[in-house]
């Protein structure tokens, strides 16, 4: 692929481009700020990061992503060429719909400071496969939906589940869930469609919680599921 960074006359053409769109007078201009947002926003960084060649599979880079603290909604939204990616500890901020329809998106490495990954975050990845989720604190509305090739995930500081968060993950068949603390399930269709539903996946949580989540609301419905964390065989960590 190689990463295309913008020159200068490029780059104002784009500002053209988005005056006349947001019907900005002549005189207008963009100033320092407005032009750092700009080049962190959607369309210009897809222009960072484009790739017309269907045919190779690319990563992007804790280097590639210099700088980023904040990511929009979008920013990878159906990069199909994106394979795996490695975001930067400078990332603190995030918003929704961040790798939506990322199709041959196999790897992340979430940035330590990342405590979610936003509304349909990861919503169609269809081949990821290994993303470290430890430090989240919440998964939000269908926020691994449609993750087909998922098997495990191990929460550390889980919190809260919403709505079609692994709906339709049909190789998830072990979650862990290590917070000494409830983990609320917003509805049972969170995981719909997983072998947890099916009867054969398990959710390993506490010892010491595990009477608490088999009554709990909506994990009640996956009471059968819920054994000690004790009795989880540990694989390696990432």
């Amino acid at each position: 692929m190689g990463i295309h960074y913008i020159e200068d006359s490029e780059l104002q053409k784009i500002v053209e481009a988005i005056k006349a769109v947001n019907k900005m007078a002549e005189d207008e201009t963009f100033s320092g700020a407005d032009m750092a947002e700009l080049i962190r926003s959607v369309k210009i960084f897809r222009l960072l990061f484009y790739t017309t060649d269907g045919n190779n599979l690319y990563e992007i880079t804790e280097e590639d992503l210099k700088g980023i603290t904040y990511l929009r909604s979008y920013i990878f939204c159906n990069m199909d060429w994106l394979k795996k990616i490695t975001i930067p500890e400078t990332v603190t901020g995030w918003n929704n719909n961040l790798f939506n329809g990322c199709g041959n998106l196999e790897e992340v490495r979430l940035s330590s400071s990342m405590t979610g990954v936003g509304n349909s975050g990861f919503y169609g990845c269809k081949k990821l496969k290994k993303i470290n989720v430890e430090k989240l604190t919440s998964v939000s509305d269908s926020g691994f939906r449609g993750c087909v090739e998922l098997e495990k995930l191990d929460f550390h500081k889980l919190k809260s589940i919403q709505v079609l968060a692994f709906n339709g993950c049909t190789k998830l068949s072990t979650l862990i869930i290590r917070r000494e603390a409830l983990c609320t399930l917003a509805n049972i269709n969170a995981l719909t469609g997983t072998p947890i539903a099916n009867g054969t996946g398990f959710i390993y949580v506490p010892d010491n919680l595990v009477d608490y989540y088999k009554g709990a609301e909506n994990w009640v419905t996956y009471a059968n599921q819920i054994k000690p964390i004790s009795e989880l065989e540990e694989g390696a960590e990432w």
